[in-house]
Formats: C-alpha cells, sequence, structure tokens
C-alpha cells in the first residue's frame, strides 16, 4: 500500500455516512480522493437473504466484502485519501486492518424511525421492516472497534469536528514517522 489514508465509516442507516464521507472528502482539497460505498457492492439480488419475503439488505451476507477489499486496496495505491462508508463498515476485519481512521455513526431508536420514515428511496418501508433495520444495526453494528470515534449522528458535524478528525490523523502519522 501507498502512504494513502483510510477512513472508515460505519452505523445505523440514516445516520448520516454518506454526507459525512462528501464532507470529509471536501475537506481534502489538495490530495486525490475516493469515496467507497458498501451499497456498491451487494450481490445479485437472486443472491440476497429474504425476510418475510422482503429483501434483507440489513444483512452482511449482502456484501460481497472481497471485492469491496479488493477495490479499497486497489484505489490506495493511486489515491492519497480512500473513505469506505456503510451499514457494516466494520464487520470484515481484513478491511479493518487497513483502516487509519474509523468513525462510528450512532442514533437511538427514536430519532432512527423519525429519519426513516422520512426516506423514501427504496419507497415506504412498513414499521416491521423499520424495526428489523435497527435490530439488525445493534446486532452487526454496536461492535464497533476500540479505536473507532464514536459520533452522536443526532447532533450537526461541524468543520471543527472534520478538522479534529483530519488532523488527529496527521498528528499520528508525524508521531509515528518520530
Amino acid at each position: 500500500m501507498s502512504d494513502s489514508i483510510l477512513i472508515g465509516i460505519g452505523g445505523v442507516s440514516n445516520a448520516g455516512k454518506s454526507e459525512l464521507a462528501q464532507r470529509l472528502s471536501d475537506y481534502f482539497t489538495d490530495q486525490s480522493v475516493e469515496i467507497f460505498c458498501q451499497d456498491d457492492y451487494v450481490l445479485p439480488k437472486d443472491k440476497l437473504p429474504l425476510i418475510n419475503g422482503h429483501i434483507d439488505w440489513e444483512n452482511p451476507e449482502t456484501v460481497d466484502f472481497k471485492r469491496y477489499r479488493n477495490a479499497i486496496a486497489n484505489s490506495m495505491k493511486i489515491k492519497d485519501v480512500v473513505i469506505s462508508e456503510g451499514l457494516f463498515g466494520f464487520y470484515d476485519s481484513e478491511l479493518n486492518k487497513m483502516m487509519n481512521i474509523k468513525l462510528f455513526m450512532f442514533l437511538d431508536y427514536h430519532q432512527f424511525y423519525r429519519r426513516k420514515k422520512l426516506d423514501l428511496r427504496w419507497g415506504v418501508e412498513p414499521d416491521w421492516y423499520i424495526r428489523h433495520i435497527y435490530d439488525s444495526y445493534i446486532r452487526y453494528s454496536q461492535s464497533y472497534p476500540e479505536d473507532a470515534y464514536p459520533i452522536d449522528a443526532s447532533r450537526a458535524i461541524d468543520d471543527k469536528f472534520i478538522r479534529i478528525v483530519v488532523m488527529s490523523e496527521i498528528y499520528s502519522n508525524i508521531e509515528n514517522d518520530l
């Protein structure tokens, strides 16, 4: 791998992972940046698990982690900064080892529910499935790595926070070089 930085962002649906990835990307004005979204690495529909006849997007078996990890590793050879974001941001242990910065975004159920009801990208989701989404988040994502920064996604993420995250990595790299 090159000296590129890999930033991992994980957490519950509708926490703002994609928005945070874009804001971090915008911060690195003098570096080449690429964002990877786990949603772009799901298996073909006929291979996806079902729950009550509904595709179970909230299951890590939906993601082709090998293809996702390889794409990120290849990008790290040519980009200065690579950002990985997704519900299962820290599910793959090999990908975790590659990450320089880990950010875990959390929401309580009521905040999540409110946001999810307003999210109509996939149509209106039944309440049982919305509950399943949150329960899956608890099952698969709550045990985030010890070295991840927990982020309360109910609060606005300002530029000061972005600078602190970026500067902590720069400081860490300088410290490691000494």
